[in-house]
């Protein structure tokens, strides 16, 4: 729901920080609304990657790394994810890691688009 993804988003100013020190869930500066959250995704799309494509760059796009919010364990108890505070890791030999990872692939390059080197 949308309580417990804005709460597991951290603030604007912490979110290249939360990505990459595994951070999601702490909810530092938050919770991060819906508003922002379609800011940032307009921007990247309408603004960001075209202008790097027009300059000829191709623009880099976050893959899914595993990281979810822990109350996905109650949606999929079977599902085989370690709980590191307040973020749970879904082990990447778990197949929800694959239903996820395919799903999320396939909404990112459907809105983003795709290039290639």
């Amino acid at each position: 729901n949308d309580h417990d993804i804005s709460t597991w988003f951290n603030g604007p100013a912490f979110l290249t920080w939360s990505r990459g020190q595994n951070e999601y869930g702490n909810n530092i500066c938050g919770p991060l609304p819906k508003s922002f959250r379609q800011q940032q995704f307009d921007l990247q799309k309408f603004f960001i990657l075209p202008r790097l494509r027009s300059l000829g760059i191709v623009g880099q796009l976050p893959g899914f790394q595993g990281n979810v919010p822990i109350q996905l364990q109650a949606l999929f108890p079977k599902s085989n994810m370690t709980q590191q505070g307040d973020t749970g890791w879904l082990d990447a030999l778990d197949p929800l890691y694959g239903r996820i990872a395919d799903l999320y692939m396939k909404i990112l390059l459907r809105e983003f688009g795709t290039d290639h080197w």
